[in-house]
């Protein structure tokens, strides 16, 4: 399952089209000569050349249509509602602050993405938002691991790189 865009699509589709009809004209211009006897490759080449350029452009506009609204769905905070937890208790002279806790959605297109990242996984595999942003631990058979959704990919954080709250989150919840 992949988000796409119409636009991207479509230039996509038009790019592909103007490749093939590149082709082919290539291949009627060079037929058509006032003799008819020798095929023309002088004119065949130049237009598939032009056709392939165009064509390609017109990929290369798609793609970067597509990263464009990947990056735009990622930054999409609609769905990120942050609820700031602190609480504050004063002892004497001191404040003692607890860690700020979020309550986050994660968005479907990282959804979709950790699925990818865990595609040859066998069994089902639960994904679990942390109380801390771009963070979600991910279930799989007796295995726990936790990605980072925060850049373009989501990556894995091996155990001994886990920030100390979020240690001490999954110590609370998970063991």
């Amino acid at each position: 399952m992949e988000i796409d865009n119409k636009v991207a699509s479509v230039l996509f589709i038009s790019g592909i089209i103007e490749m093939i009809a590149g082709l082919f004209i290539g291949i009627v211009f060079g037929r058509i000569e006032v003799t008819y006897e020798a095929f023309n490759y002088y004119l065949a080449i130049r237009w598939w050349g032009a056709g392939f350029i165009c064509g390609m452009m017109f990929i290369g506009f798609a793609e970067v249509i597509k990263l464009l609204y990947s990056i735009n769905l990622q930054l999409n905070h609609d769905s990120l509602i942050e609820k700031e937890q602190t609480t504050a208790a004063i002892h004497g002279n001191r404040v003692e602050q607890d860690i700020k806790y979020h309550q986050w959605e994660l968005p479907e297109f990282d959804k979709i993405k950790i699925k990818q990242l865990f595609s040859d996984a066998t069994s089902e595999l639960d994904i679990i938002e942390t109380p801390f942003i771009n963070f979600v631990l991910v279930i799989l058979d007796d295995r726990y691991e936790l990605i980072e959704t925060g850049g373009f990919n989501p990556k894995i954080i091996p155990k001994d790189r886990w920030r100390t709250e979020i240690l001490n989150w999954f110590d609370e919840n998970f063991k």
